[in-house]
């Protein structure tokens, strides 16, 4: 592994119990970032009386507690999804007994409108079937664009509607009537997972085993799946988790995809975990798959990080559950760079806390990211969590060989470059064999990126020349010859 990451903390969020002593079920589902570090967390808790609430929890990015915001309404209500908009004000996205549910709240995450899709006199949904809204944009002409349908499950096998909902709201939360409903399409199973706008003005929708291309005023212009031949069994359709955008505009979609050969192999059918890039049209430019051969792997979501580097967050099928799934790949999202599974710290009684189900992962401005979803417990109810994962130093045993250093830290031109994760004074130090100091240098670094320095005209004669870099929380050590 050329990259290394662990956790800076955690953070979990237990509501206790009700008034009737049944504890009460808390999960985040969406988080963002803001500017600061800071982050905003949406997703559900229960109140006394056991109905479910929207639950909004601003963190530091050290992930301390700063605010807590709960909204209730008549009948029970849950949060799944939230975007900033160009004015500062927040969008959550949710549901309501069962139909759409969108709140407008302030800087301060104070109520300012909502909108319940819903026919309050005659006591009916206005949809075809029930629906959470589990993604929003903002358009480039400030219009809000929400989609949704089931909630997000976890693994395979979940019984699902083949459904999605499209709604329009104007910049201020208002509705506009335009509401479009997919349900039953001819072929495809559907869902309204995710949604990004893309660079033609349009939109891609995307979940169950689809994505959708939309219209800039929400009509469908068609539907795409992923579909292979699998040995032994035929032709096999992948599952959809999300569609992402890239900051380059390329997307990017994942899921899982069925085992080249679990067939062949084990006579049973069995996942991997799926990501390609795909056009605006939905076509995939590419195919990549990650996990544990025989097993049931999932990815269901991705995020850019501030250094190019993309992370993927899923489950792998290990036994018995290892935690919540994590790796980095490089820019190109071919080669994994760094990959582990993660559960929470124990609590009193060294109760095992890896039942985790995470749901979104969003980048840091530290060139890290975070993590959210809940945690299931057999006594407690569910607890929400987020977790916040930054790079780290390689350990010192893990460093490559010489002959792989050239690869990641190009030796060219008499220079030795490194990629520094943290802004502050970074120092190069250079030893002959005897660890006697050759030379010091010091360089500032003002925002994540390469750093290079000149080496002394010693080195590249067939003398050994020793290497020490400290950075703010950096330590590596090596030798070139």
């Amino acid at each position: 592994m050329t990259a290394n990451f662990d956790t800076a903390w955690t953070f979990t969020y237990d509501g206790g119990v009700d008034s009737r002593n049944d504890p009460i079920f808390d999960v985040f589902k969406q988080a963002i970032i803001l500017p600061s570090g800071d982050l905003i967390c949406v997703g559900s808790t229960d109140d006394s009386s056991g109905i479910a609430n929207v639950l909004i929890e601003k963190l530091s990015q050290k992930g301390k507690l700063l605010l807590k915001k709960q909204f209730s309404f008549r009948g029970n209500c849950k949060g799944a999804s939230i975007i900033q908009s160009i004015n500062g004000e927040f969008f959550v996205g949710g549901v309501r007994f069962g139909s759409p549910l969108l709140l407008r709240l302030d800087s301060q995450l104070n109520l300012k409108s909502n909108y319940w899709y819903y026919d309050s006199i005659a006591d009916r949904s206005k949809l075809l079937q029930g629906a959470t809204l589990q993604s929003l944009v903002q358009t480039t002409d400030g219009r809000i664009i929400a989609v949704g349908g089931d909630a997000f499950p976890y693994g395979s096998g979940s019984t699902l509607n083949n459904y999605a909902v499209w709604m329009e709201f104007d910049s201020l939360g208002a509705p506009i009537n335009r509401v479009r409903e997919w349900s039953d399409s001819p072929g495809f199973e559907i869902a309204g997972w995710s949604l990004l706008e893309t660079a033609s003005g349009g939109f891609l929708m995307g979940g169950n085993q689809a994505t959708g291309i939309i219209t800039n005023v929400g009509d469908r212009a068609g539907l795409f799946k992923y579909s292979f031949s699998l040995k032994g069994v035929g032709t096999e359709m992948n599952q959809v988790s999300r569609v992402r955008k890239l900051r380059n505009g390329k997307l990017i979609v994942v899921g899982q995809a069925y085992e080249e050969d679990c067939w062949t192999k084990y006579q049973r059918l069995s996942y991997d975990a799926w990501w390609s890039f795909i056009s605006e049209a939905g076509s995939n430019d590419s195919w990549n798959t990650a996990g544990l051969s025989g097993s049931d792997d999932a990815l269901f979501d991705a995020t850019q990080l501030t250094d190019n580097r993309i992370a993927f967050l899923g489950l792998k099928g290990t036994v018995p559950d290892s935690g919540l799934w994590v790796f980095v790949t490089d820019s190109t999202a071919k080669t994994i760079q760094w990959e582990k599974q993660f559960d929470l710290p124990a609590i009193a009684g060294g109760v095992t806390r890896n039942n985790l189900d995470p749901y979104t992962i969003a980048a840091t401005p530290d060139s890290g990211f975070i993590v959210v979803g809940k945690e299931n417990t057999t006594k407690q109810g569910e607890n929400a969590f987020a977790i916040k994962f930054v790079p780290k130093p390689m350990p010192v045993s893990n460093l490559p060989s010489r002959e792989n250093m050239k690869q990641i830290h190009p030796f060219n031109s008499g220079s030795l470059s490194f990629e520094i994760w943290r802004t502050g004074k970074v120092v190069f130090r250079e030893y002959d064999l005897h660890g006697r100091l050759i030379q010091v240098q010091e360089k500032a670094v003002g925002k994540p990126g390469t750093v290079s320095f000149r080496l002394t005209g010693s080195t590249g004669k067939n003398q050994l020349m020793l290497w020490e870099l400290t950075a703010p929380n950096e330590h590596l050590i090596g030798d070139l010859p």
